[in-house]
């Protein structure tokens, strides 16, 4: 665990009063009210972000990848009878929305997942309008 349980959390003291414990990257001395800024701290949460970012992208990984399966069983049995329009077009319309998110917000995982997941639906989209009738 990189941070305590109590990271950015406040604590009272005996007389009642705040005292904070920390404050993201600064350590605040409770006596002297001293604000320490911690290379070391910086450097912990720019890896921090870096795994959530690694992590974020693996999952959008294997969920985007499903569709894989799907789309080739599609193209062999040249069916898609059991594919439902509305679930496919829904979720098309879900998967444009969190783009527009990943790119209002510069969030790479989010962007590249979806831009994927697109190109499946749309991939899923053409098969079931050929081959689902």
């Amino acid at each position: 665990m990189l941070f305590p349980p109590h990271f950015g959390s406040v604590h009272h003291n005996a007389k009642d009063q705040l005292s904070p414990i920390y404050n993201d990257s600064e350590l605040i001395q409770s006596k002297s009210h001293k604000i320490i800024t911690s290379r070391h701290s910086m450097s912990i949460e720019k890896v921090r972000l870096l795994y959530i970012e690694i992590f974020g992208l693996l999952g959008e990984a294997l969920t985007t990848f499903d569709y894989v399966p799907q789309l080739l069983r599609i193209l062999k049995l040249k069916s898609a009878r059991e594919i439902s329009l509305p679930f496919t077009l829904s979720f098309l319309a879900g998967a444009i929305c969190w783009l527009t998110y990943g790119i209002l917000l510069s969030l790479v995982s989010i962007i590249l997942s979806n831009s994927a997941g697109i190109i499946f639906l749309d991939m899923l989209l053409y098969g079931k309008l050929k081959y689902g009738r």
